[in-house]
Parts: structure tokens; C-alpha cells; sequence
């Protein structure tokens, strides 16, 4: 009898021992489910989020681009109406002209046209950053010559601009930066009140390039008004940086932070 009692206990710990291996074996089949499921819908959460997100980039930017294009186009009229009236009157009526009129006519139309060209070379590099045509191409340049390129081609003769910048160099993609400096420099031109002085001010702050401009403004609604500012600030974001308001001697200002490549070496 135990003889017979001991192989049927064994026979019956083998299934039960069978059992519990298949019952152990299902519940880490459905724990390693459940967990690639988790993992899965986490990812498909992120993909969605993502996606979601550079839809509404990719519409920020586009009322962005729209409305500054309107501002530029604005802006254009300017200089094509001074070119357009000197080119009448030296055609319909040059003998009214002495040398030296004739001459002076000759560089109004000649500063016109070149702040036609810098106008649409803006547009052209906002379009290539935003289409991802371009890439960054880092280059030393001492901070006066970088603000000097942004700066020569605006009209400021409603304005007095004074300049403070640091004897430095940096490096920086020289093209966006100074396109990012003309706009924000652009905006405060065009909503400051006119026969004020407007004062850039630039400054190495570890690695990055600051650069302040005041009087400015930094409206929070959207619309024309917030076009130029709006454009710089998802601009400068996408080069590492930002654009936030700030003071500067009791008045409202803006500052462009710029991280620069490497760290500043030397002075100039």
C-alpha cells in the first residue's frame, strides 16, 4: 500500500507542479502584454502629443510669416515710392537738376533700392530657416561688426539709434542673427514714437549674446502688432535662445538672448 500510495502522490505533485508552471508561465505572458501595451500606448501618446505640437508650430508659424509679409510689404512702399518718384523726375525733367541734385537724387535712389534688396533678403531667410533649407553656419565676428551689418540697412530718420556694445567676439551663424537683430530693432522703429533716441545695447552673458533694445515693446495679444516680434521670438527659440521684455532705465525694453557656439575668446 504506501508502495502504491507513493508513486500516486508523486503523480499528483507532478500535475499540480505542471499546472502552476503553465499558471505562472500565463501570468508573466500577460504581465510582459500588458507592459508592451503600456509602453506602446505611451508611444502612441508621445507620436500624437508630438504631432499635435508641430502642427501648431507649423500654424504659429505660418500667421506669423503671413503677417509679417504684410508689415514688409508695408514697409517696401517706401523706398519703391522714393525710387519711383527720382526716377520720374530724372527722365521727365533733368534740366531742372544741377550736378549736385542730380547726384544726391542718384544716392536716394541708390539707398532705396538697397533697403529694397535688404527687405527681401529678410523674407528669403526667414523662408529658407522655416523650410529647413539652410543650415546654421557658425563664424567668429567681434559683436560691433554683427551689429553693425544688422543694423546699416534700416531707416531711422524719424529715430536717433545709439549703439553700446561690448568689444567681443562670438561665434554665431552671422546670416540669422543679424536678421533676428533688424527685426526686433525693425519693431521698435515702427511703434516707438518718432525723434526718440532708441538704444541697442549688447553683452556677453556666459555663452550667450544679449542683446537689449529700448524703448520697445512686447504686446501679449497677436495680430500686425505682435508680427515682427512673434516671428523673432519662434526664430530665436529655434536657434537656442528667446525673446523676453525686460526694463532698461525705467523704461519698457526687449532682449534677444543668443547662445553662441563657444565661449568668447578674447577681445577684438
Amino acid at each position: 500500500m504506501s508502495y502504491t500510495f507513493l508513486i500516486v502522490g508523486e503523480a499528483r505533485g507532478s500535475i499540480v507542479g505542471a499546472e502552476l508552471g503553465e499558471t505562472l508561465i500565463r501570468i508573466v505572458l500577460g504581465l510582459a502584454i500588458a507592459l508592451a501595451a503600456g509602453i506602446l500606448a505611451r508611444e502612441l501618446q508621445k507620436s500624437v502629443e508630438a504631432e499635435r505640437s508641430a502642427r501648431a508650430r507649423l500654424d504659429r508659424a505660418e500667421r506669423a510669416k503671413s503677417q509679417l509679409i504684410r508689415l514688409i510689404s508695408h514697409d517696401l512702399r517706401n523706398p519703391l515710392s522714393v525710387i519711383t518718384s527720382y526716377a520720374h523726375l530724372l527722365s521727365k525733367q533733368r534740366s531742372r537738376f544741377d550736378e549736385e541734385q542730380f547726384s544726391k537724387a542718384l544716392e536716394q535712389i541708390e539707398r532705396s533700392a538697397q533697403r529694397l534688396d535688404d527687405r527681401l533678403e529678410d523674407l528669403l531667410e526667414i523662408d529658407s530657416v522655416f523650410g529647413g533649407q539652410r543650415e546654421a553656419q557658425p563664424q567668429r565676428v567681434s559683436i560691433p561688426a554683427l551689429l553693425e551689418a544688422a543694423l546699416s540697412p534700416l531707416q531711422v530718420e524719424n529715430h536717433r539709434l545709439q549703439v553700446d556694445a561690448a568689444d567681443e567676439v562670438v561665434v554665431v551663424d552671422i546670416r540669422t542673427i543679424r536678421h533676428l537683430i533688424r527685426l526686433t530693432v525693425s519693431s521698435a522703429i515702427r511703434h516707438i514714437a518718432r525723434d526718440r533716441t532708441i538704444v541697442v545695447r549688447s553683452q556677453i552673458a556666459g555663452d550667450r549674446l544679449l542683446v537689449q533694445v529700448s524703448p520697445s515693446w512686447f504686446p501679449s495679444g497677436g495680430g500686425d502688432q505682435r508680427a515682427g516680434l512673434g516671428l523673432v521670438e519662434m526664430l530665436a527659440e529655434d536657434y537656442g535662445g528667446g525673446l523676453r521684455p525686460t526694463q532698461a532705465g525705467g523704461e519698457r525694453a526687449v532682449e534677444l538672448s543668443i547662445p553662441c557656439y563657444d565661449m568668447p575668446k578674447g577681445h577684438v
